[in-house]
């Protein structure tokens, strides 16, 4: 009579462990450990694949119980045999069906056949050394992306006995809590990612303004040179996005009389001259050079990406892009970057492919002594 509500006092206890876990980085110890001991497991393992076409990333990944070397081996190597995601990811296999916002639960003796299994390299080479005869997994799709797919596998050698429809019930009422920890965990990756891009962005433009309008022209995002290049900065150093502002309504008058449909200017974006009389544009000579492209969303909500400087240090530009050592098609790719326009967008530019671009790009940050795009900017426009 006292099993039942102690088997539930247990699980509620797992549940709540899993609700808690807020980072890939804490999974080991947050969610593959109870969920392992919930199901008398021996090892886990929690790996996070994207699909693109026939290529196939590992993405976040982790285990519990299971040799580092062997963990390596499997993300390296082993991954490219595993049936699991032979058989899930083919044509109509069932990871490949999971329900938006839901997830699969099976056993691996539900999808082969063991005896086959047993005579592969996959099963010999990796199974074996590691003590896993059994598998359990739990699939989940994340936020209905059907290209990324969570995967967690429950292993127990072959003198145990196999998971029983009982360990099934509880990884089934398990996957909820864990199907919301990892909707969290993603949704707080992404949000670290965009704080990333906007932390890089304030550093590697801290001469150039670089300012976000909507639709309506309003401000979503402007850093520092662009909050005081354009005059937006309130008391507080925040974006004052409450007055009206005489250069918001230039831009936007100037915007709406734009055609951007012309080929050119979908391309390149429009250039925009306003003269600077008495540094009425922040604290710099020159007249203010603005960039404007337009992105196009496919549900409306358009928004306006406006780089900010002053001619002043367009020429800077050129003196270091023409010391720099580059090629002359190194240049013109490296003048495109630092106006903010993606591979593609070369590549259309100059009539050349996207990997011909990517090969350039690769040989400028060598020759410029930098890593990424962020840093290839900051390096051009500053004496850094």
């Amino acid at each position: 009579m006292t099993t039942a509500p102690l088997e539930q006092d247990g699980a509620l206890e797992v549940y709540h462990k899993l609700l808690a876990c807020q980072h890939f980085d804490d999974v080991a110890g947050g969610v593959l450990q109870p969920l392992a001991d919930h199901l008398s497991a021996e090892t886990a393992s929690f790996r996070q694949f994207h699909f693109s076409g026939n290529q196939l990333a590992i993405g976040h990944n982790c285990c519990h119980k299971v040799a580092h070397q062997s963990h390596s081996q499997y993300t390296s190597y082993f991954h490219q045999m595993d049936p699991v995601l032979r058989y899930g990811m083919r044509q109509g296999g069932r990871l490949g069906s999971i329900s938006r916002f839901g997830f699969d639960l099976f056993r691996l003796a539900d999808i082969c056949d063991y005896k086959s299994l047993k005579q592969t390299e996959y099963y010999q080479d990796f199974f074996r050394p590691n003590h896993i005869h059994h598998v359990l997994v739990l699939a989940f799709r994340l936020f209905g992306n059907r290209d990324q797919v969570a995967l967690l596998g429950f292993h127990r050698p072959s003198d145990a006995p196999g998971f029983s429809r009982q360990d099934l019930r509880r990884a089934r009422q398990a996957a909820p809590a864990l199907l919301s920890a990892l909707h969290g965990m993603t949704l707080e990756n992404a949000l670290q990612r965009k704080r990333a891009i906007v932390d890089s962005l304030e550093f590697a433009a801290r001469d150039v303004g670089v300012v976000l309008l909507d639709q309506s022209f309003s401000v979503l995002y402007a850093n520092r040179r662009g909050r005081l290049v354009l005059g937006l900065t309130g008391e507080d150093g925040c974006v004052d996005s409450t007055s009206s502002h005489a250069i918001l309504e230039q831009i936007e008058n100037l915007c709406q009389q734009t055609d951007w449909s012309a080929p050119e200017v979908m391309r390149n974006g429009r250039r925009i001259a306003l003269p600077n009389r008495a540094g009425r544009y922040g604290d710099e000579d020159g007249d203010l050079i603005l960039h404007v492209q337009l992105h196009m969303r496919d549900k409306g909500g358009n928004t306006f990406f406006i780089k900010t400087c002053q001619d002043g240090y367009e020429g800077l530009l050129d003196q270091r892009l023409d010391r720099s050592g580059l090629t002359h098609r190194e240049i013109d790719i490296a003048r495109l970057i630092a106006r903010g326009q993606s591979n593609q967008d070369v590549a259309d530019a100059l009539c050349i492919s996207v990997r011909t671009t990517e090969n350039h790009l690769r040989s400028i940050f060598s020759k410029v002594g930098v890593n990424t795009r962020s840093q290839l900017i900051f390096r051009l426009y500053t004496n850094s």
